[in-house]
């Protein structure tokens, strides 16, 4: 019955219309619900977030995988994981316009179904340039059409608790950040990363039931009655605009409109206030209400239909993008942008979607003049919207452009870099340093919840907070350089992560600020264009600087120097005046609500020179000392948490510590004993808290450092303090040859990262059931496997000599000590002939350019009259090694890949002597 009353009363309302001519007679508009079904369209989005964004930030810990497996540099294999991160930005503007025209749903699903074909393809690529082109180019195509449409689902649903809902989507990446890295890790290792890919490929296919859930808003029909307008005032050149106030109380009509073209119009010598028809709130909600719009009737109908913004076409109602806040992540920020400030003072939630909804000019003279709109009007509308550089002539957007250049440069670096850099450079197990992903991923997501509050606390704001922790980022970017271990690397992961944060949750409202609703599209379309193209270039540029210096600390020292230009580009925004957009709704504003004199003169802005001065003083107080001061704290508390390696020290008694330096690779390290006023010596030295420089070095050869012994579990391990170090060489000179000395002052204060053995790693054998050979073919590159994982478990225990002829002892085994006859001196025919009594063959000073038809080659090398070290060749062409008691590795001092041993670094140990194979059940070593 009443919805039989409602379809009367419309049929009643358009006849009675019918005597305004040919005028619309009615409009399609489309109404958030601001919840119901919106919740179940913002889990699915958050789901595809999760997905989609998981599997690029977890190409941290894939990378060393992809790495060992086409044995290739950093920097092309960074190449992999930083396309497609930039090829989904660059298509933005593709997409939106796809999605614009075919909705958001069909590109949901199609982007999932590719993506997870790339992904399934790349398993396949010979070479990391195949991977480049199916993961990369064509993968990220595919996510972008996967990520750009399920954020628009979300703010097409919602309206006043979009920023809820949009918190929901942002927790999706959150999650996904935390947990893919190390599941992707753990598929890896598990299964290999093909397998790893498959099980991701799967995953990303669940995107298919996400998309599908999304269904499009129905529009609603909406009536229009026409009314008269009531006569307003003329003035001439010469008098001045009524106030604000009486305006607004004559005419009922707002001078913020967005279009504000349409309020002004000129003729002749005098202006005339104009209602525009996009200023009239229509009467929108759940029951069919018309909307209420003033013409004159002296107006032809085609100058009515010319300047009337109503939706006759059902499908431009539906079409996402024809919205411009679309791409903001609450329409609560409006309230603090003066740009669009009209849209809090009005009232109506169709006011807000009639001003808020943007239909080209073109196609509404299409549907006037009943003419059925161009097939790819909806996306080409959109893509030549998103990509109208001439917003850069904008100088606040032009430089939020170029610091964004510089920003993506580091952006991407703790997410694909962190982890290697703390295998490679900190020695940390692979499995734990995936969980750095974890740490940056949950301090990202709570960086961005937080970033929304701070805007609030007294004299911050959206810019201020942004610029802030953006500098901030910086610095910790460029401190992560000096990590020496887990504890400081996950750090940096968790303070760098919280910092960032802003760049992505604030910058948005930063831009709707500086260019207004209007132009807020465009705005996002040409960021997309300036950060696809930096993040394409910034990974890849890390890895060549890896490359280049054996190291990843320069490459985050550079980045970090980069993300601090890019803070100072976004300092400089407060020192222009406002952008055009917000001068006007500031005019307007700021006019005098009293009677205006002839004499008065009204500037459009009343700010005078000593308050910009006052207010750029303000912000460079709060912009730059700020971090500055952080990053002095930081400073003070990296001193203090090196100063904590100390602290056991201080607390250590007994009579007599037993000193062990730890510097060779064949034989047990040397060790003596001191006295108990020697350890008082010791402790007053360690005491002084001289913050003696400290060094990180790529070298893993000889000096590590001392450790201080009271006991089996009372010990403390010592390097990075050149004070205490040479103190404690000093105490055992005559235990030490002159070589030894010589060669531990020359490195003093340097620190290696020492390798942390995974105590959650368990071997596939009983490690205490020795010996525990491998095969007699060629041994493979993977130490967790390599004779049951016991290289990794029992690492202490066996040296260079064990892991080259892949036999676990757990005796640091030396030459011809198993065959009865141990050598008798570190040269190189000496420590020959007791291997070959071991029973090695040798096999000449030639570098072997093939594998041995049973066991495998190994190398030889002698620290002249002091020590011996080995070497092995293995299955993929290239040769490992295990430094004494340290973990196995596959690179030399230099961090570079040993291909010939004979040319590699390895001091100092800088004799070569020669090639000898190796068949492990042959040999008797002990």
């Amino acid at each position: 019955m009443g919805k039989k009353k409602t379809e009367n009363t419309i049929d009643e309302t358009l006849q009675l219309n019918k005597t305004n001519g040919d005028l619309p007679q009615y409009e399609y508009v489309t109404n958030p619900p601001d919840g119901g079904f919106g919740w179940v369209i913002a889990l699915a989005a958050m789901m595809c977030n999760l997905v989609c964004d998981g599997t690029l930030f977890a190409f941290g810990a894939m990378k060393p995988y992809l790495k060992d497996s086409f044995q290739t540099s950093d920097m092309l294999i960074l190449m992999v994981g930083s396309i497609p991160c930039g090829v989904y930005l660059l298509v933005g503007p593709i997409v939106s316009g796809l999605a614009n025209k075919f909705g958001c749903r069909l590109i949901i699903i199609i982007g999932s179904i590719g993506a997870a074909a790339c992904m399934l393809l790349s398993t396949w690529s010979k070479t990391v340039y195949h991977m480049m082109i199916i993961y990369g180019i064509f993968g990220g195509i595919f996510f972008g059409m996967v990520y750009l449409p399920s954020v628009v689902m979300v703010s097409f649903y919602f309206d006043k608790k979009r920023a809820v809902a949009n918190g929901l989507v942002t927790a999706g990446t959150g999650i996904g950040a935390l947990s893919f890295g190390p599941l992707a890790n753990f598929l890896f290792s598990k299964f290999g990363w093909q397998i790893g890919m498959y099980i991701f490929a799967g995953m990303m296919l669940s995107c298919i039931l996400f998309g599908a859930i999304m269904i499009p808003l129905k529009p609603q029909k909406i009536p229009i009655e026409y009314a008269e307008p009531e006569t307003l005032p003329v003035y001439n050149d010469k008098s001045r605009l009524p106030p604000y106030s009486d305006l607004e109380n004559n005419t009922k009509a707002s001078l913020l409109s967005p279009i504000a073209s349409n309020d002004l119009r000129t003729s002749g010598g005098s202006t005339a206030i104009v209602p525009g028809t996009d200023d009239i709130a229509p009467l929108v909600n759940n029951s069919s209400r018309a909307r209420t719009i003033s013409t004159s009737s002296k107006a032809s109908s085609g100058a009515a239909r010319m300047n009337l913004s109503v939706i006759t076409n059902p499908e431009d109602a539906g079409r996402a993008l024809y919205r411009k806040d679309i791409f903001l992540s609450s329409t609560h920020n409006l309230n603090r942008s003066p740009s669009t400030h009209n849209l809090s003072i009005e009232t109506g939630a169709g006011k807000y979607m009639a001003s808020a909804t943007n239909i080209p000019a073109q196609i509404q003279q299409e549907e006037a003049e009943n003419r059925k709109p161009s097939r790819l009007k909806a996306f080409m509308d959109i893509l030549v919207a998103m990509l109208d550089f001439s917003i850069l002539k904008n100088k606040q957007m032009l430089l939020i452009c170029i610091g964004n250049i510089f920003s993506m440069l580091g952006y991407y670096l703790p997410i694909m870099c962190l982890v290697s850099f703390a295998i490679d450079d900190l020695k940390v197990p692979q499995a734990k340093a995936s969980f750095l992903l974890t740490v940056f991923g949950a301090a990202n997501t709570i960086g961005r919840f937080a970033s929304g509050w701070l805007i609030f606390i007294p004299y911050l704001n959206s810019l201020r907070v942004h610029n802030g922790l953006l500098f901030l980022a910086g610095i910790l970017t460029c401190m992560a350089a000096y990590a020496y271990n887990f504890t400081t690397a996950a750090l940096y992961a968790g303070l760098c992560g919280f910092a960032i944060a802003p760049h992505m949750s604030l910058l948005p409202s930063i831009i709707c600020d500086v260019v207004g609703l209007d132009r807020y599209t465009n705005a996002f379309g040409i960021l997309f264009l300036f950060r696809g193209v930096t993040s394409i270039i910034g990974p890849p540029a890390a890895g060549y600087v890896k490359d280049a210096t054996s190291r990843y600390d320069m490459a985050f020292a550079i980045g970090g120097a980069m993300i601090i230009i890019a803070a100072c580009f976004h300092f400089t925004l407060g020192c222009f005046g406002l952008s055009k957009a917000e001068q006007s709704a500031t005019a307007i504003q700021d006019e005098p609500r009293g009677p205006v004199t002839d004499d008065e003169e009204i500037h459009p802005m009343k700010t005078t020179l000593t308050d910009k001065t006052r207010n750029h003083v303000i912000e460079m107080i709060s912009t730059f000392l700020l971090p500055i001061f952080v990053f002095v704290i930081l400073l003070k508390s990296t001193f203090e948490l090196n100063d904590v390696r100390f602290e056991h020290l201080m607390s250590l008694t007994c009579n007599t510590p037993v000193i062990t330096l730890h510097v060779f690779s064949g034989t047990e390290n040397p060790t003596w004993s001191i006295n108990i006023n020697q350890l008082q010596t010791l402790k007053n030295i360690a005491n002084q808290n001289s913050i003696i420089p400290s060094s990180i070095t790529s070298r893993i050869m000889g000096y590590q450092g001392f450790s201080i012994m009271c006991s089996l579990i009372d010990r403390v391990f010592i390097n990075g303090r050149a004070d205490i170090e040479l103190y404690l060489l000093s105490t055992g000179r005559h235990h030490l040859s002159s070589s030894i000395i010589e060669h531990v002052q020359a490195h003093v204060g340097e620190i290696i990262p020492q390798g942390e053995i995974d105590s959650a790693f368990e071997p596939n054998v009983d490690c205490n059931k020795v010996p525990i050979r491998g095969t007699d073919g060629v041994p493979v590159y993977d130490p967790k496997t390599d004779d049951g994982g016991c290289f990794v478990q029992k690492q202490t225990l066996n040296n260079c000599y064990a892991y080259g002829t892949d036999i676990v002892t757990n005796t640091f085994p030396q030459p011809g000590r198993g065959s009865g006859k141990k050598w008798l001196a570190n040269t190189c025919k000496e420590m020959g002939a007791a291997s070959v009594r071991d029973n090695l063959i040798f096999n000449g000073t030639k570098l072997p350019n093939n594998q041995p038809k049973e066991g495998h080659y190994v190398a030889l090398l002698i620290w002249p009259d002091t020590n011996f070290h080995w070497i092995r060749k293995d299955a993929n062409g290239y040769w490992s090694h295990k430094p004494g008691g340290t973990p196995v590795t596959n690179v030399d001092n230099t961090g570079t890949k040993i291909t010939d041993p004979s040319k590699s670094d390895f001091a100092p140990w800088t004799q070569f002597c020669a090639y000898y194979i190796a068949k492990p059940s042959n040999l008797t070593i002990n």
